[in-house]
């Protein structure tokens, strides 16, 4: 018997002397920095628009002619299943997440257009719009929660971007703080090239910088012109699958393939808003398996028309904001009676559902319709509609009557939990395991702390959850909840004998 104790003590003892060495590293609560990442080890973000996670496999399948460089690439790192993103799956509240690993409600930014009920006084910006670039540049959208770059560089770590959100709006007032290199969305270049973007942040590396995150929309403008499946997103995932295999070579050529970690991501996954045009898609794609059905919601609309102030938004989602609150009940009741059995959701502010994270903010709208995939809200019309179709922008591109039609061929922006809106999520570098192997899927709020991570900076309060990507990690071996289980079913059988 002292034999057999000393034996299982002995197999115990070095789960013991690991569990007491990280006693924060058992609860949820856990501190994953317990355990560091080598401190000069940098950092590298490429966030693909629209990269949806089912992209690579069927393009594959259907073209029969493989994704070298992405292939490349995981061969030597980790990928997850899929990447779920945030609600509304569309850029602005994707790219804000990103930066600070919170969920809409938490951060602020709620969709691409939103209305701001707190505003006060003729200077202060009471509609945020993506597609106007005089909009989204008021400081009071980004003043709070500070983002990764501002968080880099208080702790010594200089940040770059190339074409990323608002990255030129300063953060914090006393002592404002932007990238030291900062291209915002507005301003792309057309001539730079997803391969120019890298040989820059390269570059960047080279004169010191820690961190650079990149945009890349060539992919998402492909899809929203031919749809998802279309041979001209196919094209063009296979010129981006070229420029990453480029940068890998370029990467050991100028040997920082062992100290730069790169992580490539999607902000949110793409479906079709309209019926797929033939002569974009190959004779084997399968029409009969895609329908989508549109709805005007100027008639829908019609008969409690005159209870609404404004509603802002098309596509998969719709905000209503009524002239008074007393008239929520009967602007709901009238919604749901007309688009009952069409794939649409009504819901008032509290009915909001839990998992899509955006109930709980000051200026989510008083209603919220919502469609499933398949399903196109048509714009309001009249003069309820935000933004209106005639509004004169200057929004770098972007096209204000296909966004307030949502006449695209791909759109965005459902429930993150429907297929289509999933993306994908690969890396690799020093900080992870190099095996190839693919983890369960995570969520877009979970990669803000693996930026923190790698970078060796403390996160701000995050809503990310360090047990899903912990695994990824080659630094992060802390014992789980399951050692002490382990453990403590082990003592309780000595105790027995």
């Amino acid at each position: 018997m002292k034999i057999f104790v000393s034996q299982v003590l002995a197999l115990l003892f070095p789960l013991i002397t690991q569990i007491s060495t990280n006693p924060q590293s058992v609860t949820d609560g856990q501190d994953p920095y317990s355990d560091r990442n080598r401190p000069d080890d940098k950092l590298l973000v490429v966030v693909i628009d629209g990269f949806r996670w089912d992209y690579i496999s069927r393009f594959t399948r259907r073209s029969r002619q493989g994704f070298p460089g992405f292939e490349e690439f995981i061969r030597g790192g980790v990928q997850s299943e899929y990447l779920k993103s945030v609600f509304p799956a569309e850029s602005f509240p994707s790219w804000q997440t990103i930066s600070t690993g919170l969920y809409p409600e938490n951060h602020g930014i709620l969709a691409n257009q939103f209305y701001d009920t707190t505003a006060r006084g003729p200077n202060q910006a009471k509609f945020f719009n993506h597609i106007d670039e005089r909009m989204t540049g008021d400081v009071r959208w980004w003043h709070d929660p500070e983002p990764i770059w501002a968080t880099a560089q208080k702790q010594g770590k200089d940040f770059v971007t190339f074409l990323w959100s608002r990255c030129d709006v300063k953060w914090d007032d006393v002592n404002p703080i932007t990238p030291k290199v900062c291209e915002n969305v507005y301003h792309k270049d057309n001539s730079k090239t997803l391969h120019i973007n890298l040989d820059m942040a390269l570059m960047e590396f080279q004169m010191g910088r820690s961190a650079a995150l990149i945009y890349e929309d060539s992919l998402g403008k492909a899809a929203e012109s031919f749809g998802p499946l279309s041979k001209n997103v196919e094209m063009q995932l296979r010129a981006l699958d070229k420029s990453i295999q480029n940068f890998l070579v370029r990467l050991r050529e100028v040997r920082m393939d062992q100290i730069v970690n790169v992580v490539i991501l999607s902000d949110h996954g793409m479906t079709y808003g309209s019926n797929p045009i033939p002569m974009h898609h190959p004779p084997s794609f399968p029409f009969n398996t895609v329908e989508v059905r549109q709805i005007r919601m100027s008639y829908i609309l019609k008969s409690v028309q005159r209870l609404i102030k404004v509603t802002v938004g098309s596509g998969a989602y719709m905000q209503i904001y009524p002239r008074q609150e007393r008239f929520i009940p009967e602007i709901v009741e009238a919604l749901r009676a007309e688009l009952d059995g069409k794939g649409v959701d009504v819901y008032t502010r509290d009915e909001i559902p839990d998992h899509l994270h955006w109930r709980d903010n000051v200026n989510t709208p008083p209603i919220l319709i919502l469609a499933r995939p398949g399903v196109i809200l048509l714009r309001a019309g009249g003069n309820l509609q935000r933004p209106a179709s005639s509004l004169q922008l200057n929004g770098g591109g972007y096209d204000s009557a296909r966004i307030t039609e949502q006449t695209q061929q791909g759109v965005s922006g459902y429930d993150p939990e429907e297929t289509d809106m999933r993306g994908v999520f690969m890396a690799r570098g020093p900080g992870f395991h190099a095996d190839g192997h693919t983890y369960a899927p995570i969520e877009l709020v979970d990669v803000y702390q693996m930026f923190c991570f790698l970078l060796n900076i403390d996160p701000q309060s995050n809503d990310g959850v360090w047990d899903r990507i912990r695994a990824m990690l080659r630094n992060s071996s802390a014992p789980t909840n399951a050692n002490w289980s382990i453990l403590l079913a082990a003592l309780w059988i000595l105790l027995k004998m």
